[in-house]
């Protein structure tokens, strides 16, 4: 896949990633700095452990189709090459039937 001929666009995309992960950063220490005012020391490290898990839990699903398809060049299940065109009118009935057999 080319790139488009827009490289500002990318920059700004590369910028605008970057600044997503420095804010998630950012909350990630302040979470930890928040933990560790009321609770023990050994006790930060497993709960922020359950606390990342449940987000990834939470987003994963959601995010899985999109990357899934990012991974295969755009083209998702609804995106499928057309089949070729009839020849006549029972080749195209057949086809229908063997459709509507596969749903």
């Amino acid at each position: 896949m080319k790139p488009p001929g827009r490289p500002a666009i990318w920059l700004a995309a590369g910028l605008l990633g970057l600044v997503l992960v420095a804010v998630v950063l950012q909350a990630l220490n302040q979470l930890i700095w928040q933990l560790s005012y009321w609770l023990p020391g050994w006790l930060i490290g497993p709960l922020l452990l359950l606390i990342v898990a449940a987000i990834v839990l939470a987003v994963g699903p959601i995010a899985w189709p999109w990357l899934r398809s990012l991974a295969q060049g755009g083209k998702g299940p609804g995106q499928a090459a057309p089949p070729p065109a009839s020849r006549n009118r029972r080749e195209a009935a057949q086809r229908n039937l063997i459709a509507i057999e596969q749903t």
